[in-house]
């Protein structure tokens, strides 16, 4: 039996009033920390629609 991506929608509340919904594969999403100390997210993608 093949596996199903797991698929879902979920929300990146960041900051005061950012929020970045996401409906798909999470694993598309990289969170890390700068040499700042700063949080951030790096998104990949093939097509922008």
């Amino acid at each position: 039996m093949k596996k199903q991506a797991r698929v879902f929608k979920s929300i990146l509340k960041l900051d005061k009033n950012f929020h970045i919904y996401i409906h798909g594969n999470r694993e598309l999403i990289e969170q890390g920390v700068d040499p700042n100390g700063r949080k951030y997210y790096k998104i990949y993608y093939t097509e922008e629609s």
